[in-house]
This record gives structure tokens, sequence and C-alpha cells, in this order.
């Protein structure tokens, strides 16, 4: 069975990764960023600054198999 992606912004993305990393069915989760508008690859304190224009994000890969569901469990269990 091949892993579906999808990314996730949600403000500090190490918050998100380590939620991530705990729901069954999840097989990777990679921290990184998106949008912005300094060229090449910016440091975590350049983003942070907020004045690269990026986004804080984590791209999940995951077997589709009751991830949805647990996946919007595990957020409204947050709320």
């Amino acid at each position: 069975m091949s892993a579906e992606i999808i990314t996730f912004g949600g403000g500090c993305f190490w918050c998100i990764e380590a939620i991530m990393q705990r729901i069954k069915g999840v097989t990777k989760v990679e921290s990184g960023y998106t949008g912005g508008s300094v060229p090449g690859h910016p440091t975590y304190r350049e983003v942070c600054s907020g004045l690269t224009g990026h986004a804080e994000v984590v791209r999940v890969a995951f077997e589709m198999k009751n991830f949805i569901t647990r996946f919007t469990n595990c957020f409204y269990d947050l709320a």
C-alpha cells in the first residue's frame, strides 16, 4: 500500500509534528517551510522573525485506512 501525503500549517511545526507522530497510520513526518519571498533556504531564526513571509508546515505521509478519523478525533480532543 502506498502512502498518501498531506501538508499542514498550524503555527509552530514542532507542536504539529509531535502530534502527528502519535497517530496510528502515520509513516513519516517532516517539518519545513512553505511560501515566502526570500530565495534559497531560510534559517529557522529568519522565518521566526516574520520577515521572510514563510509559514512553518509539516508534511505527513500516512496510510489512508482510518487516518482521517484518527486525525480529526485527535484535534477535536485538543479543542
